[in-house]
């Protein structure tokens, strides 16, 4: 009984000294995520500019072939408007 207590602040003394090094561990390890949190954060932004350019070109390219093929049709209307009709 007599040991009682310094046996129990002799574990407890260990029980800290490894919670401070894992504390230790942890806050070194908080710098590389954060590190690692920005460098996504930029590349998701690098590539969403990215796919908007794509996007965007598509859409010219899409848009640029619609108007090609309209145009095509409306010339195709009018010569077949002024096509002399058979009799």
């Amino acid at each position: 009984m007599a040991l009682a207590l310094p046996t129990i602040g002799l574990l407890f003394w260990l029980y800290s000294q490894w919670q401070d090094t894992r504390l230790v561990t942890m806050q070194g390890q908080v710098p590389e995520a954060q590190q690692s949190a920005s460098e996504a954060s930029s590349k998701v932004s690098k590539v969403s500019d990215r796919l908007y350019i794509v996007e965007t070109t598509s859409s010219e390219k899409f848009q640029s072939a619609t108007l090609t093929r309209l145009d095509r049709v409306q010339d195709s209307i009018v010569g077949l408007s002024n096509a002399p009709s058979p009799r």
